[in-house]
């Protein structure tokens, strides 16, 4: 049974939710092996209504749609948001804090890649020449180049959905490989993965005011962001691709 993420329901506690981890408990007594995409989801939630084998397997990207990637930080600097476009009381606090800043001349631009609440966004952004919104886009095809010239990966989501506390977004896995610094939520355990490596820091996600104090710190290139850098310096990207733990993975599931 393979659970690539969990659901709200599953999480909420009401009436609904109870019957739904009763349903799902009296299934899993038929699973022979529980693949779950994150450790947090077990220690949580399944932990509790499930006693049988379990192996975790990473939102690892493959090595394909990242081959001959070059970083080309932007002498500028640019904050990149890259994915599903949700979560919008962060991406308006992300606004704010970059507009704040437009204001002190400290001229940060943001990159949008991604489908989802985008008109939404693009209607709050409306007049700031400094936003660019690719919209939907090939990961095979244009991962690389979204990422070429990013400075800062936002990965910032709304704490109060329960599943974002336990989640591991795709973000974490492209920074590590592209070598960029990353922006997280406080409260969640991507946080707690973020500084085991020290390679970015968090905020309270809907907080403007403390989003634009970090951006005006990695904008300087100093403290946290100089830190991150090195960091990301000393670890192996290819560590960081489903191709390096393909067969680890099915040889823990067979066995």
């Amino acid at each position: 049974h393979y659970v690539r993420d969990l659901h709200s329901l599953q999480m909420e506690g009401n009436l609904m939710s109870k019957v739904l981890t009763f349903v799902e408990r009296r299934l899993l007594r038929s699973v022979h092996m529980l693949v779950l995409t994150c450790e947090e989801y077990y220690k949580t939630y399944y932990s509790l209504i499930y006693r049988g084998k379990y192996v975790i397997v990473e939102n690892y990207p493959a090595h394909s749609a990242w081959e001959g990637f070059k970083h080309r930080p932007s002498s500028e600097f640019v904050v990149g948001y890259v994915g599903s476009v949700r979560y919008m009381h962060c991406l308006r606090a992300l606004v704010d804090a970059i507009s704040k800043l437009w204001e002190r001349g400290v001229k940060i631009r943001l990159k949008v890649a991604g489908s989802g609440q985008v008109e939404e966004l693009r209607a709050y952004c409306d007049g700031k020449p400094w936003v660019e919104m690719l919209g939907a886009f090939s990961y095979e095809d244009k991962i690389k180049e979204i990422y070429e010239d990013i400075n800062l990966n936002f990965s910032v989501y709304n704490t109060d959905v329960k599943n974002v506390r336990y989640a591991m977004p795709n973000k974490f896995y492209e920074s590590v490989i592209a070598g960029i610094p990353i922006l997280v939520a406080q409260g969640t355990y991507l946080e707690k993965r973020v500084r085991e490596l020290g390679i970015g820091t968090s905020v309270p996600y809907q907080d403007a005011d403390s989003m634009a104090e970090v951006l005006e710190t990695a904008y300087s290139r100093k403290d946290w962001y100089q830190e991150a850098l090195q960091n990301l310096g000393r670890l192996d990207p290819n560590d960081y691709f489903v191709d390096a733990h393909r067969d680890s993975l099915v040889m823990a599931i067979l066995g």
